[in-house]
């Protein structure tokens, strides 16, 4: 998808020394919801069903991984893409409607342009605020948002619950959107998306395909700073996974072209150990790599596969078939559910285990973790889950216990807590 390129928007970007990312077109084959506001997203590459991936995408930072796998599948175990945010979104239209002298071009300083990041939109900077200040003729508005930078707790929370978009709509006709690309930092184009096989669908389409498992990130922030009714909010949505989530049959998806094994997990599948892979939420689906590649795997040995996964509810376990054929074939030994608000009675399903009222953590003190063979752990998750499970496995086994761990932050903005 080829963006036409605004000159000035590429002077800009190379004077101030910018990097350029080189993007790669995916197509999209369709988006299916799999659990309430979890989506799938199922893509392909332009090449031959037995062409060399490596043809095609850029596989640098993968060329000396350790892999094995079956036909139809492409990548390193827990190999990742890079997704930059949205061409267009709702927030860059109402902050076009807000600001200062507008011009035709104002969505290219906006968002990304031609592999070049544009400014982070999901909070203020510090520059951005004070440039309103700047600007801004005396007023009440004005002299509180001064108070605001002069009192870090309310600056924190101002940055936790107005995006650039909000700050505008009370500072209006103030900041160009040349102001805006200068004042804040520069948006990440790499959101990575761990890449999920899809070896039946690569076969029936006689091409690389594989999916990616998006959850809608978005939060209802209290608004009170600036003198708003009483429970006041905005609903904000995170910019990449609302543009992942709406996309349809057909769409083509922009991507950094660089496939990124997962640094935090420093090995693939050791045919000679029992795997626990700890996952939180929407990173249950980031171990079908690390069951494929068993599955793959000749050793004659092969030891326990575990997986446990935390969700709020049985209904936020995103449907996935292969995890049940993986049971069923052997490769998969035993699956956790903690599913930490669910109050329903605990049940058994086969392989399946519905823990509810629990956390990970207390799964993880369930299971005997000592009667495991050299056992290697894999923890997915946001930095305080990984923490947590890292603390629990190493209270057990002790400080020398085998943890891998893969960490993330959510970019949506959380509500602040009411003072």
């Amino acid at each position: 998808m080829t963006q036409s390129q605004n000159p000035h928007v590429e002077q800009l970007n190379q004077s101030h020394g910018r990097k350029r990312y080189d993007l790669i077109d995916l197509n999209v084959l369709k988006t299916v919801e799999s659990a309430p506001g979890t989506y799938t997203v199922y893509l392909s590459i332009d090449a031959d069903y037995n062409a060399n991936i490596s043809d095609h995408i850029n596989m640098k930072k993968a060329a000396h991984t350790s892999f094995v796998a079956e036909d139809g599948h492409y990548f390193p175990v827990g190999s990742g893409l890079g997704i930059p945010p949205a061409q267009d979104s709702a927030l860059i239209n109402r902050i076009i409607q807000s600001a200062a002298a507008p011009q035709s071009d104002d969505r290219d300083y906006l968002m990304p342009h031609n592999g070049y990041a544009g400014p982070d939109l999901s909070s203020p900077s510090d520059a951005l605020l004070q440039k309103l200040v700047d600007r801004t003729l005396p007023s009440t508005q004005s002299q509180r948002l001064q108070a605001i930078l002069n009192t870090p707790q309310d600056l924190a929370e101002l940055k936790a619950t107005y995006d650039v978009a909000d700050i505008l709509e009370i500072f209006p006709n103030t900041l160009t959107a040349k102001d805006i690309w200068a004042l804040q930092p520069e948006v990440s184009m790499t959101k990575t998306y761990t890449i999920l096989p899809e070896p039946d669908l690569s076969k029936a389409e006689n091409k690389p395909c594989f999916s990616i498992s998006v959850r809608l990130q978005k939060a209802e922030s209290p608004q009170r700073l600036f003198g708003e009714p009483a429970g006041s909010s905005r609903l904000h949505e995170g910019a990449v996974s609302r543009h992942l989530c709406a996309l349809k049959a057909g769409d083509t998806l922009p991507a950094v072209n660089l496939v990124k094994p997962q640094k935090g997990f420093k090995g693939t599948y050791e045919a000679a150990r029992d795997v626990v892979f700890v996952a939180q939420g929407n990173a249950h689906e980031r171990s079908l790599s690390y069951l494929h590649e068993k599955q793959a795997d000749t050793a004659a040995l092969k030891q326990q596969f575990i997986l446990v996964s935390g969700f709020k509810q049985e209904s936020d376990i995103p449907k996935n078939d292969a995890f049940n054929a993986l049971a069923q074939n052997g490769t998969l030994s035993r699956v956790y559910y903690a599913l930490s608000r669910d109050k329903n009675a605990p049940r058994q399903n086969a392989h399946e285990h519905y823990c509810t009222g629990k956390r990970v953590t207390d799964v993880l003190t369930d299971i005997d973790l000592t009667t495991l063979h050299s056992p290697v752990f894999y923890v997915a998750g946001s930095n305080e889950f990984c923490a947590s499970v890292k603390t629990e496995i190493e209270d057990t086994l002790g400080a020398h216990a085998d943890v891998r761990v893969s960490n993330s932050k959510t970019r949506i903005q959380k509500p602040s807590i009411a003072r």
